[in-house]
């Protein structure tokens, strides 16, 4: 009868979860958040965990984009997302920046099946991955970016508030968005990326451009706010620096261009020891405002270096430090030695003479005392072993703490070393090239010309390893930004030229030699140019060298807005030469044949000046009749 009975109720059951279902589902539609809470509190849930009627009311929440409703179930305890089928709320229509991005509508609906299968949430995620994820990279791509919305989607193993704060900022829906903000782990981070969005989405949609910007502004000065909460710089500082992925939250800043928030006094302060060397990883600590020249002095010549005389100074104490030590354990020793020695034949002797005074049953205790002895002295034995053990333990360790500093930075790996020797080696490259420039003769061509000396091979070779040094940082995957197409064509220059002159060493081409001489001619103008580029690190240049880069990209498209009208006018004006009338052309070859026929000196010579007159008068009237002739 109560088998009976349970399988009654087993029906009615479901139809009883069927129906809170259908009002939870109807009440989140009409958002009422209190009939919502009403129809929760009637469920039999006595622990109050968030069960798998209240994921499916999140669900459904999210996907109706109800705010009181979802503030409403994120206060529940045991709240969580990892039910919740982030691709699913992607194929919601939303009249905006998603439903007009073709290739993500075109992904969604060829991985329709994998998005509504909600067997397995991580199977889910997965889907999320491979859709959405890769989604968001590519647009970043597009953009320029090195993918810094998909780090989040590819970091996690299951949903997170930042995936749905990335959601919402997407629809529109900054509320919501704030909501998922405040309980992310890291809030300066997912705010920067959050007005990455907000301006992405405004180069798409144009009508909406001012309005995009306001919210991508309010997004930079959250994260703002979040760096001003910090109760001292150290802590300003650790947050920075902490790292998710490849970027730290500074990375993320410089690589997002976010003026305001790196003009914030504890990113520049941060930038600033990092430039010189004062953080974490380094092991030299440059003063503040140490010049370039003396920077250089220090690392063209170590002997005057501070650092490595005072590092010479510590070494040679400590060596002293360490004779001493090592000759006073020495002398310890050997009085030691003496002392045991001393103390041992004293005991001996004491010993024997109770030995030979004893009588013979107070061997066995003799024998006794000394197995006592020994006991004793390997007890001491086994002590000193074990601090012998716990000496060398600690020994290892201060190696291991001595090879972990030495792994640290050291001066020629600090930026403004790097910068300052890097730049002194592109001025000394400078010169170079111009000697080889003023070296090269065309003068002697097709008869001979220069061989290749001692400082061309030198050039040469500097300019494959500067080419070299180009592609390395090209592939490099810490690399973000794309090589500028300056770089590429003086690159590509150099090696064409380096091949011709290396050809003209082998035969006599005079006009590959021809060749070489133009491409250092033309390539000298890039090389000049790098040295802006260097000083554009400075802080008063480099703002400026910003400011400049921009307006040359403006300037290219004006140049070819002109070149247009150039080619237009150009055409205009060969049309209308091209298209005089003959009358005209004949007009004015009558007039020369004229001009021709009787010159001054001819006409002088048969009558003078008056006569020369009247035979030019009568050519030119004799010539008259082939002005009217046409063809």
């Amino acid at each position: 009868e109560s088998s009976a009975l349970g399988t009654a109720a087993d029906p009615l059951q479901h139809a009883q979860r069927r129906r809170r279902m259908r009002a939870i589902q109807l009440a989140v539609k009409w958002n009422r958040p209190l009939v919502v809470e009403a129809i929760f509190k009637e469920q039999h849930n006595p622990k109050g965990e968030f069960t798998k009627s209240h994921q499916l009311a999140l669900q459904y929440a999210l996907e109706l984009r109800r705010y009181d409703v979802i503030r409403l179930l994120m206060g529940y305890q045991g709240f969580s997302l990892q039910f919740v089928n982030l691709c699913k709320l992607y194929l919601v229509p939303n009249d905006g920046f998603l439903d007009s991005d073709e290739k993500l509508q075109k992904e969604l609906l060829t991985n329709q099946g994998r998005i509504r299968d909600t067997t397995s949430p991580r199977r889910s995620y997965e889907c999320f991955q491979d859709v959405i994820g890769i989604w968001l990279k590519n647009i970043d791509k597009a953009e320029g970016r090195p993918g810094v919305l998909s780090l989040s989607a590819f970091a996690e193993t299951a949903p997170h508030f930042a995936h749905l704060f990335t959601w919402s900022v997407f629809l529109g829906e900054y509320s919501i968005a704030d909501l998922f903000w405040r309980e992310c782990d890291d809030p300066a981070r997912v705010a920067l990326l959050g007005s990455h969005q907000c301006l992405l989405i405004g180069n798409k949609m144009v009508t909406s451009k001012e309005r995009l910007e306001e919210q991508a502004e309010r997004y930079e000065q959250v994260a703002v706010d979040v760096i001003n909460a910090a109760d001292s710089q150290t802590d300003a500082f650790a947050v920075l620096e902490h790292k998710e992925g490849r970027f730290s939250l500074l990375d993320l800043a410089l690589q997002l261009e976010m003026k305001r928030f790196l003009a914030h006094r504890h990113c520049q302060a941060l930038l600033d020891r990092m430039w010189n060397g004062r953080h974490a990883g380094s092991s030299v600590e440059l003063p503040e405002n140490i010049s370039m020249t003396a920077l250089l002095w220090r690392a063209t010549m170590p002997l005057t270096n501070p650092h490595y005389t005072a590092k010479a100074r510590s070494l040679y104490q400590k060596k002293t430090q360490d004779e001493a030590s090592k000759k006073a354990r020495a002398g310890l020793k050997v009085e030691r030695m003496l002392a045991i020695a001393k103390d041992a034949m004293r005991a001996a002797r004491v010993e024997a003479t109770n030995a030979m005074a004893a009588e013979p049953a107070d061997l066995n205790e003799s024998s006794v005392v000394r197995r006592k002895r020994f006991t004793d002295y390997a007890e001491k034995q086994r002590n000193h072993f074990t601090k012998f053990k716990a000496r060398a333990r600690g020994g290892v360790g201060a190696k291991l703490a001595q090879a972990a500093d030495s792994a640290k930075k050291g001066f020629y790996q600090v930026p403004s070393v790097i910068f300052v020797l890097r730049f002194f080696m592109h001025c000394l490259f400078l010169v170079l090239y111009t000697y080889v420039l003023s070296y090269v003769d065309i003068s002697k061509i097709p008869e001979s010309y220069p061989a290749l000396s001692d400082a061309e091979k030198v050039f040469h070779l500097w300019s494959l390893s500067i080419v070299l040094d180009d592609v390395a940082s090209a592939i490099d995957a810490d690399q973000t930004e794309a090589t500028p197409p300056i770089k590429i064509l003086r690159n590509v220059l150099m090696v064409v030229g380096v091949c011709a002159r290396l050809e003209t060493a082998t035969r006599h081409a005079p006009v590959l030699y021809s060749m070489y001489q133009i491409l250092l001619s033309l390539n000298v103008v890039f090389i000049a140019f790098a040295l802006i580029e260097y000083r554009s690190y400075s802080k008063p240049i480099g703002v400026l060298y910003i400011v400049i880069q921009r307006m040359m990209q403006d300037l290219v498209i004006f140049m070819e807005v002109f070149l247009y009208i150039v080619v237009g006018f150009m055409l205009a004006f060969y049309g209308l030469y091209s298209g005089a009338t003959p009358n005209e052309g004949a007009a004015a070859d009558a007039d020369a044949a004229a001009d021709a026929f009787a010159p001054a000196d001819l006409a002088s010579s048969y009558g003078g000046t008056y006569g020369g007159e009247q035979l030019q008068r009568g050519a030119r009237r004799g010539l008259r009749p082939l002005r009217g002739r046409r063809g």
